[in-house]
Protein backbone atom coordinates (compact mmCIF):
# COMPACT_ATOMS: atom_id res chain seq x y z
CA UNK A 1 0.00 0.00 0.00
CA UNK A 2 1.04 3.55 -0.62
CA UNK A 3 2.43 5.20 2.10
CA UNK A 4 0.07 8.57 2.28
CA UNK A 5 2.06 10.66 4.32
CA UNK A 6 4.48 10.81 1.37
CA UNK A 7 4.93 14.36 0.15
CA UNK A 8 4.27 15.16 -3.24
CA UNK A 9 5.20 14.62 -6.02
CA UNK A 10 6.80 11.64 -4.28
CA UNK A 11 5.25 8.48 -3.40
CA UNK A 12 7.00 6.11 -0.67
CA UNK A 13 5.89 2.57 -1.10
CA UNK A 14 7.25 -1.22 0.70
CA UNK A 15 9.16 -2.94 -2.01
CA UNK A 16 9.47 -5.91 0.63
CA UNK A 17 12.13 -6.53 3.77
CA UNK A 18 12.41 -2.76 4.36
CA UNK A 19 13.01 -1.70 1.32
CA UNK A 20 11.38 1.36 0.11
CA UNK A 21 10.63 3.10 -3.48
CA UNK A 22 10.26 6.34 -4.33
CA UNK A 23 8.47 6.77 -7.28
CA UNK A 24 8.80 10.51 -9.12
CA UNK A 25 5.77 11.31 -10.38
CA UNK A 26 5.52 15.67 -11.20
CA UNK A 27 1.69 16.31 -11.14
CA UNK A 28 0.50 18.91 -13.40
CA UNK A 29 4.00 18.68 -15.71
CA UNK A 30 4.11 16.30 -18.80
CA UNK A 31 7.72 16.02 -17.88
CA UNK A 32 9.24 14.92 -14.18
CA UNK A 33 11.36 18.00 -13.88
CA UNK A 34 12.58 19.44 -11.06
CA UNK A 35 11.31 22.41 -9.54
CA UNK A 36 10.78 24.43 -6.53
CA UNK A 37 8.14 22.07 -5.69
CA UNK A 38 10.53 19.27 -6.14
CA UNK A 39 13.07 20.17 -4.40
CA UNK A 40 11.13 21.49 -1.02
CA UNK A 41 9.98 17.63 -1.59
CA UNK A 42 12.89 16.20 -1.67
CA UNK A 43 14.57 18.01 1.31
CA UNK A 44 11.50 16.76 3.32
CA UNK A 45 11.78 13.35 2.23
CA UNK A 46 15.55 12.64 3.14
CA UNK A 47 14.71 14.27 6.00
CA UNK A 48 12.47 11.75 6.84
CA UNK A 49 14.73 9.45 5.71
CA UNK A 50 17.81 11.07 7.76
CA UNK A 51 15.60 10.16 11.32
CA UNK A 52 14.42 6.98 10.40
CA UNK A 53 16.30 5.49 7.49
CA UNK A 54 14.67 2.26 5.58
CA UNK A 55 16.94 -0.83 4.51
CA UNK A 56 17.20 0.34 1.51
CA UNK A 57 15.99 2.98 -1.12
CA UNK A 58 15.08 2.71 -5.18
CA UNK A 59 14.43 5.87 -6.63
CA UNK A 60 12.36 5.58 -9.87
CA UNK A 61 10.08 7.62 -12.05
CA UNK A 62 6.02 6.49 -12.43
CA UNK A 63 6.62 7.85 -16.14
CA UNK A 64 8.12 6.42 -19.18
CA UNK A 65 11.54 8.82 -18.21
CA UNK A 66 13.16 9.44 -15.06
CA UNK A 67 13.89 13.20 -15.29
CA UNK A 68 14.67 15.54 -17.91
CA UNK A 69 16.45 18.00 -15.98
CA UNK A 70 15.98 21.04 -13.58
CA UNK A 71 13.25 23.15 -14.84
CA UNK A 72 14.27 25.68 -17.70
CA UNK A 73 12.55 28.20 -15.83
CA UNK A 74 14.10 27.83 -12.55
CA UNK A 75 17.40 28.63 -14.00
CA UNK A 76 16.06 32.06 -16.23
CA UNK A 77 14.96 33.41 -12.79
CA UNK A 78 18.64 32.67 -11.51
CA UNK A 79 19.55 36.74 -12.48
CA UNK A 80 22.65 37.44 -9.87
CA UNK A 81 25.06 35.92 -8.82
CA UNK A 82 24.50 35.49 -5.22
CA UNK A 83 20.87 33.71 -6.80
CA UNK A 84 22.66 31.35 -8.54
CA UNK A 85 25.33 30.74 -6.18
CA UNK A 86 22.53 30.06 -3.61
CA UNK A 87 20.79 27.77 -6.22
CA UNK A 88 23.70 25.87 -6.80
CA UNK A 89 24.59 25.23 -2.75
CA UNK A 90 21.08 23.95 -2.36
CA UNK A 91 21.03 21.25 -4.89
CA UNK A 92 24.46 20.06 -3.85
CA UNK A 93 23.80 20.43 -0.04
CA UNK A 94 20.34 17.90 -1.13
CA UNK A 95 22.47 15.43 -3.16
CA UNK A 96 25.02 15.22 -0.49
CA UNK A 97 22.99 14.63 1.47
CA UNK A 98 21.16 11.69 -0.52
CA UNK A 99 24.99 10.26 -0.93
CA UNK A 100 24.94 10.67 2.81
CA UNK A 101 22.20 8.67 3.88
CA UNK A 102 22.85 5.25 6.01
CA UNK A 103 20.42 3.05 3.48
CA UNK A 104 21.80 2.01 0.09
CA UNK A 105 20.12 3.98 -2.63
CA UNK A 106 19.89 2.71 -5.93
CA UNK A 107 18.51 4.71 -9.25
CA UNK A 108 16.14 2.97 -12.03
CA UNK A 109 16.29 4.50 -14.97
CA UNK A 110 14.80 4.32 -18.06
CA UNK A 111 14.30 6.87 -20.70
CA UNK A 112 15.44 10.29 -20.58
CA UNK A 113 17.41 10.91 -16.93
CA UNK A 114 20.01 14.45 -18.07
CA UNK A 115 21.07 17.24 -15.92
CA UNK A 116 19.96 17.47 -12.53
CA UNK A 117 18.04 14.17 -13.24
CA UNK A 118 21.20 12.60 -13.91
CA UNK A 119 23.17 14.26 -11.03
CA UNK A 120 20.61 13.06 -8.73
CA UNK A 121 21.15 9.50 -9.76
CA UNK A 122 25.22 9.81 -9.50
CA UNK A 123 24.63 10.73 -5.37
CA UNK A 124 22.79 7.14 -5.47
CA UNK A 125 25.20 4.49 -4.61
CA UNK A 126 23.68 2.34 -7.56
CA UNK A 127 22.61 2.69 -10.90
CA UNK A 128 20.10 0.21 -13.00
CA UNK A 129 19.38 1.06 -16.48
CA UNK A 130 16.92 -0.18 -18.86
CA UNK A 131 17.99 -2.19 -21.57
CA UNK A 132 15.51 0.27 -24.10
CA UNK A 133 16.24 2.43 -26.91
CA UNK A 134 14.46 5.64 -25.38
CA UNK A 135 17.10 5.41 -22.04
CA UNK A 136 19.55 8.43 -22.98
CA UNK A 137 22.01 9.72 -19.60
CA UNK A 138 23.54 13.40 -20.28
CA UNK A 139 24.70 15.95 -18.85
CA UNK A 140 23.89 18.99 -21.34
CA UNK A 141 23.34 22.05 -19.76
CA UNK A 142 26.49 23.18 -21.70
CA UNK A 143 23.61 23.79 -24.67
CA UNK A 144 22.19 26.46 -22.29
CA UNK A 145 25.26 28.25 -21.63
CA UNK A 146 26.18 26.56 -17.86
CA UNK A 147 27.82 23.81 -16.41
CA UNK A 148 26.51 21.04 -14.40
CA UNK A 149 25.90 22.59 -10.76
CA UNK A 150 24.59 19.85 -8.64
CA UNK A 151 27.47 17.59 -8.01
CA UNK A 152 28.08 16.35 -11.84
CA UNK A 153 31.27 18.06 -12.23
CA UNK A 154 33.02 15.85 -8.93
CA UNK A 155 30.96 12.51 -9.50
CA UNK A 156 30.95 12.58 -13.02
CA UNK A 157 34.83 11.73 -13.44
CA UNK A 158 34.91 9.44 -10.22
CA UNK A 159 31.71 6.95 -12.65
CA UNK A 160 34.12 7.01 -15.21
CA UNK A 161 37.04 8.94 -15.60
CA UNK A 162 38.02 12.52 -15.71
CA UNK A 163 38.81 12.34 -19.95
CA UNK A 164 35.32 10.92 -20.77
CA UNK A 165 33.47 12.61 -18.31
CA UNK A 166 34.92 16.34 -19.53
CA UNK A 167 33.75 15.29 -23.41
CA UNK A 168 30.19 14.31 -21.96
CA UNK A 169 29.56 17.87 -20.09
CA UNK A 170 31.54 19.85 -22.85
CA UNK A 171 29.96 18.69 -25.86
CA UNK A 172 26.44 17.58 -23.90
CA UNK A 173 26.76 13.73 -25.32
CA UNK A 174 24.08 11.70 -24.30
CA UNK A 175 24.72 8.20 -24.17
CA UNK A 176 22.85 5.07 -24.46
CA UNK A 177 22.03 2.47 -21.84
CA UNK A 178 24.67 0.07 -23.18
CA UNK A 179 27.10 3.37 -23.46
CA UNK A 180 26.32 3.96 -20.24
CA UNK A 181 26.96 0.33 -18.76
CA UNK A 182 30.15 0.55 -20.79
CA UNK A 183 31.52 3.46 -19.60
CA UNK A 184 30.93 2.61 -15.64
CA UNK A 185 28.21 5.32 -15.40
CA UNK A 186 25.33 2.43 -14.92
CA UNK A 187 26.16 -0.69 -12.84
CA UNK A 188 23.72 -3.11 -14.11
CA UNK A 189 21.71 -3.04 -17.93
CA UNK A 190 18.26 -5.26 -17.43
CA UNK A 191 15.01 -5.49 -20.20
CA UNK A 192 12.90 -2.65 -18.82
CA UNK A 193 10.05 -4.84 -17.79
CA UNK A 194 12.47 -5.95 -15.25
CA UNK A 195 14.19 -2.60 -13.90
CA UNK A 196 12.17 -2.07 -10.46
CA UNK A 197 12.93 -5.54 -9.32
CA UNK A 198 16.58 -5.47 -10.06
CA UNK A 199 17.07 -2.49 -8.35
CA UNK A 200 15.15 -3.56 -5.40
CA UNK A 201 17.13 -6.61 -5.51
CA UNK A 202 19.99 -4.14 -5.88
CA UNK A 203 19.41 -2.56 -2.72
CA UNK A 204 18.88 -5.87 -1.01
CA UNK A 205 22.57 -7.01 -1.42
CA UNK A 206 24.09 -3.71 -0.53
CA UNK A 207 21.88 -4.38 2.83
CA UNK A 208 23.05 -7.22 2.93
CA UNK A 209 26.93 -6.76 2.20
CA UNK A 210 29.33 -6.59 5.56
CA UNK A 211 29.39 -2.76 4.23
CA UNK A 212 28.31 -0.66 0.61
CA UNK A 213 31.43 0.89 0.47
CA UNK A 214 32.56 3.64 -2.95
CA UNK A 215 32.43 2.41 -6.60
CA UNK A 216 35.41 1.88 -7.95
CA UNK A 217 36.71 4.98 -9.49
CA UNK A 218 37.54 5.31 -13.32
CA UNK A 219 40.44 7.62 -13.31
CA UNK A 220 41.56 7.04 -17.09
CA UNK A 221 44.64 8.51 -18.54
CA UNK A 222 44.10 12.17 -18.08
CA UNK A 223 42.26 11.32 -14.39
CA UNK A 224 46.00 9.77 -13.40
CA UNK A 225 48.02 12.41 -15.03
CA UNK A 226 45.86 15.13 -13.42
CA UNK A 227 45.95 13.69 -9.88
CA UNK A 228 49.81 13.35 -10.43
CA UNK A 229 50.82 16.53 -12.22
CA UNK A 230 49.35 19.93 -10.63
CA UNK A 231 50.04 21.51 -14.32
CA UNK A 232 47.93 18.99 -15.68
CA UNK A 233 45.13 19.18 -13.20
CA UNK A 234 44.92 22.93 -13.79
CA UNK A 235 45.08 22.62 -17.65
CA UNK A 236 41.99 20.64 -17.15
Amino acid sequence: MTDKSSPAPFRVEPAGKGIVRVVFDLAGSPVNKIDRSVLAALDALLARFEADAPEGVVFMSARDHFCVGADVALIAALKERDAAIRGSRLGQDLFNRLESLPSPTVAAIRGTCLGGGLEWALACDRVVVADSPDTRLGLPEVRLGILPAWGGTQRLPGRIGLGPAVEMMATGRRLTASQALQRGLADQMVPADQLVEAAVEMARQLRDATGRGPRSRRRGLVGRLARLFPPVRALV
